[in-house]
């Protein structure tokens, strides 16, 4: 993607300036392509929100969600696999998003009487090198509802970590997280 030369910008700032444009390519796009909007069942985001919930400090450490009624977008941590040796080794996140993605396809297909694929087949997939880059994509997650007008603050869209950190007793969910 070509963007414009900027004589007075730092390298650091042009990758933040052209990581932003990706980010927003990649979530039009996202939004754009998918006409069956099965995240706006409360019941499908229950099953989602639950899987994330489930292998949190398991397999990732979950940073920061969102649920939004076409697609949902999360920063993980990988964590240390357990028998990894002295030297250790991280849950790979293809496996941990393909996991997500299976158990939450077909949880959610099941419930909505459907077959076939439910997630796009593309993620976008960025690894995080810097706390300026961590803190600019925490922003961004949680102003995914307010951008789209779902909401007029973050804390509000109940299905994101900024209401859960506002409100951490959320409609019972975190006691049935167990049994994703």
């Amino acid at each position: 993607m070509k963007q414009p030369f900027r004589t007075e910008e730092t390298e650091e700032a042009k990758k933040v300036r052209v990581d932003k444009r990706v980010f927003a390519l990649m979530d039009a796009a996202l939004g754009r392509t998918r006409s069956d909007a099965w995240l706006g069942d409360m019941r499908v985001v229950e099953i989602v929100r639950n899987s994330l919930a489930h292998w949190d400090n398991r397999q990732y450490r979950l940073e920061r969600f969102v649920i939004m009624p076409n697609h949902v977008h999360v920063l993980i941590e990988p964590l240390p696999m357990e028998d990894a040796g002295p030297k250790p080794e991280y849950y790979p996140i293809p496996t941990i998003m393909a996991s997500l993605k299976g158990y939450t396809a077909r949880k959610a297909n099941r419930l909505l009487g459907r077959t076939g694929a439910f997630w796009q087949d593309e993620c976008y997939d960025h690894w995080v090198r810097t706390d300026t880059e961590n803190a600019r994509i925490r922003a961004y997650i949680d102003a995914n509802p307010v951008e789209a007008g779902l909401c007029t603050y973050a804390d509000e869209w109940r299905w994101s970590s900024a209401h859960e950190e506002l409100h951490p007793n959320r409609a019972g969910l975190e006691a049935r997280s167990t049994t994703a």
